[in-house]
């Protein structure tokens, strides 16, 4: 066997246990953490969504890129940032993010 030869059999092994690290951890995360930016994005209000926190709110306002106003129960309306919120509960029908909107104005 060539010298060659022998040193590709010695890598091969490493780059097959990369490519498997790689499949199996890093791939997912890259892939849920894209998924996890566009829902911030995304974000309108009348959404339900659950903060990092562990708390259940509804959008109320979006005030820019990266602060938005939460109510947690009639009468208590928090400034949180967007990437307080870990994940959207409920999407808002179309028609009360509208209501929603013409109210805050």
């Amino acid at each position: 066997m060539s010298l060659i030869g022998a040193a590709v059999l010695q890598v091969l092994p490493l780059g097959v246990v990369f490519a498997i690290l790689y499949l199996a951890f890093i791939r997912p995360q890259r892939l849920r953490a894209g998924a996890h930016k566009k829902m911030l994005r995304e974000l309108q209000p009348g959404d339900r969504v659950l903060t990092e926190g562990g708390l259940y709110g509804r959008i109320v306002e979006v005030l820019d890129d990266k602060d938005l106003v939460l109510e947690f129960s009639p009468g208590v309306k928090l400034k949180a940032t967007r990437l307080a919120i870990s994940e959207m509960v409920e999407k808002a029908p179309a028609e009360e993010a509208a209501g929603i909107d013409k109210a805050a104005a």
